[in-house]
């Protein structure tokens, strides 16, 4: 598609002062504009910070532009002569490589979204797609959590069953790996679990004992939000690649915003 409307362009400009450059440069233009607006759902829908960095988004941004904004314009700068019969059938190539490369990027992305931020005992931990399995989703009761979401990262709660065959299952899932938060079919609303994140939340102060320059910076946040640091708790939170704070209403346990800050150093 963009090395289609590349050669389009291109095609359409006058041949004397066409050059392998000047047709390179227009594939990377309309690459980079690609690229830009996956980025853009990647970082506005899929992946808002601080869950970018949390989960490793980085490492797909790399491959898109690697390949998306790279590898196609530099095939274009080799390849391009005017005056060879099989032009298009090279851009065509490029174009085809381009587009499954891209398919297979925001299929990536999609996959290791992150879609819930789950309260589990006494913390947070970030849970994305591929961590839960269909065989559990396909367990899931409650109507609004038997599909993943797709518009951003949304707080549940994960509580523990009473049945004892359940909790059986869990403890023999936790052996491999698979704890409470990748179990949907024991989610809750968070709603619903406010009154026992309040009971697990701790002062600001000892977030400032324990991390004073990532304190500074919240400290600095809730200014901006004009709210108290006295009115605000914080709980930790755990993602693939770093521990964050998530920050808490001390009233209500409402959340009040996540921070990509360690709650201890």
């Amino acid at each position: 598609m963009e090395t289609t409307l590349a050669f389009e362009l291109i095609s359409a400009a006058p041949v004397n002062v066409m050059s392998r450059f000047k047709a390179a440069g227009i594939h990377f233009a309309i690459s980079l504009v690609t690229a830009v607006a996956v980025l853009i759902l990647m970082l506005n829908v899929w992946y808002p910070q601080p869950y970018f960095e949390a989960v490793g988004g980085e490492a797909l941004l790399l491959l898109i532009i690697g390949v998306d904004v790279t590898l196609g314009p530099l095939i274009t700068l080799i390849i391009f002569d005017l005056k060879k019969k099989s032009l298009k059938f090279d851009l065509a190539v490029i174009a085809i490589i381009q587009i499954l490369a891209l398919c297979y990027g925001v299929y990536a992305m999609l996959q290791a979204r992150p879609v819930y931020t789950v309260f589990v005992k006494d913390h947070f931990e970030v849970v994305t797609a591929n961590e839960i399995e269909d065989e559990q989703l396909a367990k899931v009761k409650r109507p609004e959590f038997k599909a993943l979401p797709i518009a951003g990262p949304v707080f549940v709660g994960a509580v523990e069953p009473t049945d004892t065959k359940e909790r059986e299952y869990l403890a023999t899932g936790a052996m491999f790996g698979m704890d409470l938060q990748f179990f949907p079919q024991y989610y809750h609303a968070y709603s619903e679990v406010q009154a026992n994140v309040l009971t697990h939340a701790r002062p600001l102060a000892v977030l400032e004992r324990n991390n004073p320059s990532g304190f500074k910076e919240i400290e600095a946040a809730l200014v901006q939000m004009k709210k108290s640091p006295q009115n605000v708790l914080f709980v930790p939170c755990d993602s693939k690649r770093q521990k964050m704070t998530v920050l808490v209403d001390a009233q209500t346990g409402k959340i009040v915003k996540m921070f990509p800050v360690r709650p201890a150093v």
